[in-house]
């Protein structure tokens, strides 16, 4: 699972002109076989992708890891 996230982060910084003039923060539960809680960060045209999870998302989503 942690490959697709680097997938997700290094894709979005290599081309972040959609995600330019973003500032949001989403948080992913995943449930399943591999559950895990993940922040995804969009701000100043920049992806990053923490385990951190103390900041409040301003988006919640839960998934299955499948």
């Amino acid at each position: 699972m942690n490959e697709t996230w680097q997938l997700i982060e290094t894709t979005m910084n290599e081309n972040p002109a959609p995600i330019q003039n973003e500032n949001v923060r989403y948080e992913f539960h995943l449930t399943g076989d591999h559950p895990s809680v993940k922040q995804l960060i969009l701000a100043n045209g920049t992806a990053e992708v923490s385990d951190d999870t103390s900041t409040k998302a301003d988006c919640n989503l839960t998934l299955s890891s499948k």
